[in-house]
C-alpha cells in the first residue's frame, strides 16, 4: 500500500473514533507506545478547541511537505479541518509499509 493511502486511512480511523481499529495499523513496536486509549486521548486533547463542529480529512492534500522522503521512511501529512481551524496527523511509514511514527498537531 502507498504510504499517502496507509495514512489516509489510519486517520480516517482516527477521525470515526476506531480507535482499536487505527492501533492495529501500527508497527508492533509502536503499538506499545500509542495504546487505543492514548490515541484517543491525543485526538481529543488535539481538537479540543475544534468545539464539536463537524471535522473533516483533507485526503488529497499536497504541498511541498505532505509527502516526503526521509531517513527511515516516507513521512505523511494528513490535515484535519474543522469550521474551528486545522490540525494534522503525520506518521512516519518504513519501507517495509508499517506505521512507526505517529504525530498530532500541526508542525
Amino acid at each position: 500500500m502507498h504510504p499517502k493511502e496507509l495514512a489516509n486511512q489510519f486517520a480516517k480511523k482516527i477521525v470515526e473514533g476506531a480507535f482499536q481499529e487505527a492501533h492495529g495499523m501500527l508497527a508492533g513496536s509502536l503499538q506499545e507506545d500509542w495504546p487505543p486509549q492514548v490515541l484517543k486521548e491525543t485526538f481529543e486533547e488535539m481538537i479540543e478547541y475544534f468545539e464539536g463542529s463537524p471535522i473533516h480529512l483533507v485526503m488529497d492534500f499536497d504541498d511541498e511537505f505532505s509527502i516526503t522522503k526521509i531517513e527511515g521512511g516516507t513521512f505523511v501529512y494528513v490535515p484535519v479541518e474543522s469550521d474551528e481551524g486545522s490540525e494534522a496527523i503525520a506518521v512516519l511509514v518504513n519501507g517495509d509499509g508499517q506505521i512507526i511514527e505517529v504525530e498530532f498537531g500541526r508542525p
